[in-house]
This record gives C-alpha cells, sequence and structure tokens, in this order.
C-alpha cells in the first residue's frame, strides 16, 4: 500500500508566503516519514474564509523539495484552462519531478451543475 498526502485550502487571513512554507515543511515532513505522494487540488473564488495556491506552480516548487515523491492534482478544473498549456505545465512537472508527475486529475459537474457526480482521470503523455 502507498500513501501520499493532499494540500488544500488554508485561512484567508494567512499570508501566501507563510502559507508556502507550511506547505513546504509539511511536504518535507511527509517525504522523512517515508509518504510517496502530494497532491495538490485547484479551485478559483474559495470564498472569503478560505485561500488556495495554483496546484502546477505549487507542484513545481515543491518537486525540488522532495526529490523521488510523487506529484499530482487531486482536482483540477480542466475546461477553464487550454488544453495545450495544461499539457506543457505537466510536462514541465513531469521534467522538474524526475518523471514522478501523475499527470491531473480533472473533475465535471453534473448538465445541471447541481453537484460533483463524475471524476474524470485525464494522463498527459509526454512523448
Amino acid at each position: 500500500m502507498r500513501f501520499g498526502i493532499e494540500f488544500g485550502s488554508y485561512p484567508a487571513d494567512v499570508n501566501p508566503a507563510e502559507a508556502c512554507q507550511q506547505v513546504s515543511q509539511r511536504a518535507q515532513l511527509a517525504y522523512k516519514s517515508n509518504f510517496e505522494a502530494l497532491f495538490v487540488a485547484q479551485h478559483y473564488v474559495t470564498g472569503p474564509d478560505a485561500a488556495i495556491l495554483q496546484s502546477i506552480p505549487l507542484l513545481a516548487y515543491l518537486a525540488g523539495q522532495v526529490p523521488g515523491m510523487y506529484l499530482g492534482t487531486s482536482i483540477f478544473l480542466l475546461p477553464l484552462h487550454h488544453s495545450v498549456m495544461v499539457a506543457e505545465y505537466v510536462a514541465t512537472l513531469d521534467n522538474l519531478s524526475g518523471g514522478k508527475s501523475q499527470g491531473i486529475e480533472s473533475s465535471r459537474r453534473s448538465s445541471s451543475d447541481k453537484q460533483l457526480h463524475e471524476k474524470v482521470e485525464c494522463q498527459v503523455w509526454m512523448l
């Protein structure tokens, strides 16, 4: 069995630089504790009480700090991004992580937009 951790939102009153430091410290602790993967969710407009760091840049930042760990997104809002840009971001992350990128996982809502009901795993292949 393999274990990983996920980073999500943080309180909105926390300085983003401090949030980066906290995420970095947690990632390094996970690395030292033999966890194998880090995942980051992506959201926009999280509300007045929370904020979130963007997933791909954060994973790239962590790649150099925790060599050998698998990196991926737990949620990625793929319809809001150009597919070529996403492919390049993930290919760059894969290179920075020494081939440890797990691609992205995208979710979509039902046509009535009520609930998240289907997860669609999107793998970006690097040739």
